[in-house]
């Protein structure tokens, strides 16, 4: 009787210290996927400023004009 009271005090302890580890992991991994996220928008935001600049600087019409009579071509 003493034993099985003892091993359920240890297993549940044993599953307190899991859930503890397993919420520290969820919010480790929370942190990181939120890192990656934040990188790739700054990329996008990055990339979206640079095309926006070169679109301004470029007579973006006539090239798509050119585009399309090439295409029409093959």
């Amino acid at each position: 009787m003493l034993t099985s009271i003892i091993t359920f005090y240890i297993f549940r302890a044993v599953d307190e210290d899991r859930k503890i580890e397993y919420k520290a992991a969820v919010k480790i991994q929370s942190w990181f996927r939120g890192c990656r996220v934040r990188a790739y928008l700054r990329y996008i935001v990055l990339f979206k400023k640079s095309w926006h600049d070169w679109e301004k600087n470029t007579d973006v019409p006539q090239i798509r004009c050119l585009q399309i009579l090439f295409l029409s071509v093959l």
